[in-house]
């Protein structure tokens, strides 16, 4: 299945509940995924846990996701989302566990600076326009060139590679009005850098039966990965509503609401009536 585009993929998931297709986007996009959790999160252990609440969110709104939407935006927002909430749930874990079942000192990394200049790598990600974020991930994390991401966003791959040194411009100056002053070639290198850890096997296939058995079965067991993916949803949901909200307050005309799933805008017009 290595051949097919996301989309195939995602479509022969959803209407044959291929559990084989499903297992091929985990294993495409999984190393994308743990990395941004582990620099998020700055400990290996609670990365696995956002990593499984990524894919479980995956396995469940697949039949949602635009034919048009880039995946691996889609899910480096979502990741970001459940990063934040896998810190909540922690801070309140830690809050009622003693000190010495809660810290957990081996697995979680000491070098402030570059865990600061990761987390920042994140946020400077995020503030890219969707096509320019594209770009970034698909050609630093997933090693795609730029002639096939061209394809994939419909550009020709000079235009490609052009979005994506605008895009690394971009970051570099949001870099620098951060404190953090990073030259072209040293922000290309710590991409690369960071696309190059690789995820064990184990949680890769943990990860595909997790979110699975979780989209098939909403009374299975609760573990902190389906609580992750749960307040996850909860955003989406409110957000939703308060879209709708926004909405049903504009009278007499065309009330347009921009409602966020996964950081991707869908844009939403309204007739609305009084």
């Amino acid at each position: 299945m290595d051949g097919l585009e996301d989309r195939q993929l995602l479509r022969q998931y959803v209407a044959q509940n291929d559990s084989a297709a499903f297992a091929a986007l985990v294993q495409r996009y999984i190393s994308l995924v743990h990395n941004a959790a582990r620099r998020q999160t700055r400990d290996s252990h609670l990365a696995d846990d956002v990593t499984q609440a990524v894919f479980i969110l995956l396995a469940r709104k697949a039949a949602t996701i635009r034919p048009d939407a880039a995946l691996a935006a889609w899910l480096f927002a979502v990741t970001r989302h459940a990063a934040q909430n896998a810190m909540k749930i922690r801070s309140r874990q830690v809050h009622y566990e003693t000190r010495a079942a809660s810290q957990r000192p081996e697995s979680i990394e000491t070098d402030h600076e570059q865990n600061e200049l990761r987390q920042l790598l994140d946020d400077a990600i995020a503030r890219l326009p969707q096509l320019e974020q594209t770009g970034v991930l698909m050609h630093f994390f997933q090693e795609r060139t730029h002639q096939e991401i061209g394809a994939a966003l419909g550009l020709s791959a000079e235009a490609a590679r052009k979005r994506i040194s605008r895009a690394l411009d971009k970051m570099r100056e949001f870099l620098g009005g951060r404190g953090v002053t990073v030259g072209a070639t040293a922000l290309v290198a710590g991409l690369h850098a960071e696309s190059a850890s690789a995820v064990a096997p184990a949680l890769v296939q943990s990860t595909v039966n997790i979110a699975l058995l979780s989209a098939s079965n909403s009374a299975a067991a609760a573990t902190n990965s389906t609580l992750i993916a749960k307040g996850v949803s909860q955003m989406y949901t409110i957000a939703k509503l308060k879209a709708a909200a926004v909405i049903a307050l504009c009278c007499g005309g065309l009330a347009v609401a921009a409602v966020p799933f996964g950081g991707l805008l869908r844009t939403t017009s309204t007739v609305v009536t009084t």
